[in-house]
C-alpha cells in the first residue's frame, strides 16, 4: 500500500479569516504524506484568494465555482478530485492534531481494507473534552447501533473513496452527513471506531455554509423538514423496527417545522402519526397547536412575557 494514500477534503465558504488555521493544522502534520483538497463553495469574500496562497505546495489542490451550492456538494466535488484510496473530511474552522495523518495512515495499513470506514473521536476546541458517546477503541459500529442511538457525537470520518461510487453526501439539503454514513453502514458494512482524538472541533463558528439553528429562520425549518423526510424515506422501515420512539421523534421534527412555517395540514398529519407511536406531552402539545392553528412564534412570545413577569 502506498504511503501517501490519504486525501483530506475541506469544504469552505466565506471563511477568509479562519480557513488558514485549518490549512496550517494540515501543513503541521508530523507525517507529510497527504493530499489536501480545498473546495471553495462560491464564497462572496476573499476566501479563494486566501486558499490560493497555499497552492505552491503541490500536495494542495484548490477548486472554486461561482454559485454557493452547500457543503455536501463541495465535499462531493472534493472526493471526485482526489486520487487516493482513502478520504477524510475536515471542516474549515476545525484543526487536526499534529499526529492525525500518521494515525490515519497507520490505521489504513493495519486494517488492510477490511472496513469501509473508520471514525476517530473529536475534542471540543475549548474544553478539550470528547464530544459524544462512542464505543471503546477498535470497536465496530453497526447499522443497528446507530438506529438504536447507542453512539453519537462528532467524529472525523476516514472512508474508502470507492464507497462514493455507490453513495455520496446528499445535496438536497444543507448538512445532515449521517445520511451517507448510514448508507455505508447499511449496505457496505460496519465502521471501525478509534478512541484517538484527531480533530479539534469548533462549535457555532460564525459564517460557513452550514445553517445555524440558533438563527431560527424559515430556511432552517425548511431544511430540517427535508432532512428528516429523506432520512425516513431511506431508513424509516428499519428505524421503526429498531427504535420506534426515534421514528416518532423524526415525525415530530417534521411536524414542528411545518407548524413553524404555518403549513398546518402537513403539521397535523406528521404530529398525529408521532402521537400514535409515542403519545408524550411534547407531541400532544404540538399537535394541539397545529390543530388550532396557533403560530409557534406567538407561543414563544407569550412564554417570554410570562418569564419576564416578577
Amino acid at each position: 500500500m502506498k504511503s501517501n494514500n490519504l486525501s483530506i477534503i475541506m469544504a469552505t465558504y466565506n471563511r477568509a479569516s479562519l480557513v488558514h488555521k485549518s490549512i496550517n493544522s494540515v501543513l503541521q502534520q508530523t507525517n507529510p504524506n497527504w493530499q489536501l483538497i480545498i473546495v471553495d463553495d462560491g464564497s462572496s469574500d476573499n476566501t479563494f484568494e486566501v486558499i490560493s496562497n497555499y497552492t505552491n505546495d503541490k500536495r494542495i489542490i484548490c477548486h472554486t465555482y461561482n454559485k454557493n451550492r452547500g457543503p455536501s456538494h463541495a465535499r462531493n466535488i472534493g472526493v471526485r478530485l482526489s486520487n487516493n484510496e482513502y478520504v477524510a473530511f475536515l471542516d474549515d474552522d476545525d484543526k487536526l492534531v499534529p499526529d492525525a495523518v500518521n494515525q490515519m495512515l497507520t490505521c489504513i495499513n493495519e486494517d488492510m481494507g477490511l472496513h469501509w470506514g473508520h471514525f476517530f473521536v473529536c475534542l471540543d476546541a475549548d474544553s478539550h473534552q470528547k464530544i459524544g458517546k462512542w464505543p471503546m477503541d477498535n470497536s465496530v459500529i453497526t447499522y443497528a447501533d446507530v438506529l438504536l442511538n447507542r453512539y453519537y457525537g462528532e467524529a472525523i470520518p476516514l472512508v474508502k473513496r470507492q464507497s462514493f461510487e455507490y453513495y455520496e453526501f446528499c445535496e438536497e439539503f444543507m448538512g445532515y452527513e449521517r445520511i451517507l454514513w448510514y448508507s455505508i453502514l447499511k449496505y457496505l458494512g460496519p465502521i471501525k471506531m478509534h478512541d484517538k482524538p484527531l480533530r479539534l472541533y469548533s462549535q457555532d463558528t460564525p459564517g460557513g455554509s452550514i445553517i445555524n439553528p440558533l438563527t431560527i429562520k424559515d430556511s432552517y425549518f425548511i431544511n430540517s423538514a427535508k432532512q428528516s423526510i429523506k432520512y425516513l424515506e431511506l431508513f424509516g422501515d428499519d428505524l421503526f423496527y429498531f427504535n420506534p420512539k426515534q421514528y416518532a421523534y423524526e415525525l415530530m421534527k417534521i411536524g414542528l417545522a411545518y407548524l413553524y412555517l404555518k403549513q398546518y395540514i402537513k403539521s397535523v398529519s406528521y404530529l398525529t402519526r408521532a402521537v400514535k407511536i409515542n403519545p408524550n406531552y411534547k407531541h400532544l402539545i404540538l399537535l394541539f397547536l397545529s390543530m388550532f392553528k396557533i403560530p409557534i412564534k406567538k407561543v414563544k412570545q407569550i412564554v417570554n412575557k410570562l418569564k419576564a413577569k416578577p
